[in-house]
């Protein structure tokens, strides 16, 4: 890589992070363009060259959070229509799922913030949140939808178990970061395990 190539490398991240910090402290709306040049220490015009509004930086931020969530979701859906006739595989996928979420999901800490204070936002950074959640709720759908067919689980209503068990991951997750979870993601990674798998009646062998 080029010098001029890791220059914009490093202004990008630099204008992502001091973007995120004040996204987290103020929201969405209580930050401007002005407030993320002044704290980046780049010209207006600088920022220009790399975002064309605040909303891009917002979305760029929000892509890095959840397209890796997306990704494991999709992966362990194809992984799970490979071996269909299991029931112990699909035991031990789910657990590997959430391992893989939780520890994703330690890297992105400092990110956390965004989802739980503009998911319900009215602006056009609740509705790219919105739109992150929509896809990771209809992964969910897919996966239960999946298991019911190969006999794993039980058979329940599709998609309002996807918004429980999506929803209920949630509040553990907003509860290990307050800290009224054990900070570890072992800790994190079980409490997810159960509700991808325990909470969801196996179906009778």
């Amino acid at each position: 890589m080029g010098k001029r190539e890791e220059n914009k490398k490093r202004i990008t991240k630099t204008i992502l992070s001091n973007a995120l910090d004040l996204f987290v402290e103020h929201g969405f709306q209580g930050c401007t363009i002005d407030d993320i040049v002044k704290r980046s220490d780049i010209a207006r015009g600088t920022f220009y060259l790399y975002f064309p509004d605040k909303l891009t930086v917002f979305e760029t931020l929000t892509e890095k959070m959840y397209q890796p969530i997306v990704q494991i979701l999709t992966s362990t859906l194809e992984d799970l229509k490979a071996n269909r006739d299991s029931h112990y595989s699909h035991q031990i996928r789910y657990i590997r799922t959430a391992i893989e979420l939780a520890i994703f999901i330690e890297t992105q800490k400092k990110s956390l913030p965004l989802h739980f204070r503009e998911l319900w936002a009215a602006g056009p950074q609740g509705i790219a949140i919105r739109s992150w959640r929509n896809k990771i709720e209809s992964l969910a759908e897919a996966l239960i939808e999946s298991s019911i067919e190969y006999s794993i689980i039980r058979p329940v209503p599709t998609k309002m178990t996807a918004f429980a068990v999506v929803g209920a991951i949630e509040r553990v997750i907003w509860g290990w970061y307050q800290g009224e979870l054990k900070s570890s993601r072992r800790v994190l990674a079980q409490e997810m395990a159960a509700l991808f798998w325990s909470g969801i009646e196996p179906a009778q062998k």
